[in-house]
């Protein structure tokens, strides 16, 4: 295998890895929400994920590039950590609170991405795969509708996670903005170690606490959260991974592989059955992944070369 497909293979692999992670965060999130608040929850999972990544990638990492970072860079991980590790999270936290874990899941199928490869990073968007990403609109707007009769009926849980998938598409497609003098386990540590600062300066200014409270842990409570901060890292670092080696559009195909996670753990974990308009909407979103997927092979060639 040469080294451009090895690139390409790897990078597609890391990127499922990351659309199966995603299937399960929203089950996460709500089970966390149980005993901490938004912010709370977030930035206890970033504070681990942190210490993690630091034991994960001793020897990856090299501090003294951070001293010397150009401001463009620090701009750019700045930017990512708030639209991706703060807002984003943050409406993916309420969407899983006030939704079923399988329409969240479907609404995280919304290619925004391949919208924002095209618009942002100016990848080539053919007549076909518009027509499929039109599609794709088709389904998850019959997956939103609670009433069809009614085109207002839209349930606000999904909404919110519609709004987190573009902030996470935006996030996505702008690791290739980076100027390359960071590597991805640097990238990584310090996107969650600013999610962390953020999350929890905005818990003080919103709860007005310093500390959350642990009253109510259980042993259970704190393995999930340890769990969570840990998948975490490897969350980061594949999602860093596989967009620095496939394109924009293609990798929206394979993170949308969440809307078939998403909907099997809201069952196992939650007992959640999905409605027949959500199963329809669901099944065209699909058709409209497989065949965009279809249509980009001939892209596989350069899936390894950054843009």
């Amino acid at each position: 295998m040469n080294k451009r497909l090895f690139n390409a293979s790897s990078g597609i692999l890391a990127l499922v890895a990351v659309a199966v992670y995603y299937g399960i965060t929203a089950v996460l999130a709500r089970y966390l929400s149980i005993n901490n608040d938004v912010f709370e929850q977030w930035y206890l999972r970033y504070g681990l994920a942190f210490l993690t990544s630091l034991i994960i990638f001793y020897g990856k990492i090299d501090y003294k590039k951070f001293l010397h970072l150009p401001k463009k860079e620090w701009i750019v991980l700045l930017f990512r950590a708030l639209i991706g590790n703060v807002a984003a999270v943050a409406l993916y936290t309420l969407a899983a609170q006030d939704a079923k874990i399988g329409p969240v899941a479907f609404m995280q199928a919304f290619p925004s991405l391949a919208l924002l490869a095209v618009i942002v990073m100016h990848e080539k968007l053919t007549m076909k795969k518009g027509l499929l990403i039109l599609l794709s609109f088709v389904g998850v707007v019959i997956v939103v509708l609670e009433n069809p009769h009614d085109l207002l009926s839209f349930n606000i849980g999904e909404i919110y996670s519609l709004i987190s998938g573009v902030l996470f598409s935006f996030m996505f497609v702008t690791r290739k903005w980076h100027t390359g003098i960071l590597n991805n386990q640097e990238i990584t540590t310090a996107l969650i170690g600013l999610g962390f600062i953020a999350n929890y300066l905005l818990s003080i200014i919103i709860y007005r606490h310093f500390f959350v409270s642990v009253d109510h842990w259980s042993v259970q409570f704190g393995a999930v959260l340890f769990f969570a901060s840990i998948a975490s890292v490897g969350n980061f670092f594949f999602l860093n991974y596989g967009f620095e080696r496939v394109s924009g559009i293609i990798a929206g195909n394979i993170l949308n592989l969440e809307q078939i996670f998403g909907p099997i753990f809201g069952f196992i974990f939650y007992h959640e059955v999905l409605t027949s308009h959500e199963i329809i909407g669901g099944i065209i979103i699909l058709i409209a992944v497989v065949a965009m997927n279809m249509q980009s092979k001939k892209e596989v060639s350069t899936l390894a070369t950054p843009d």
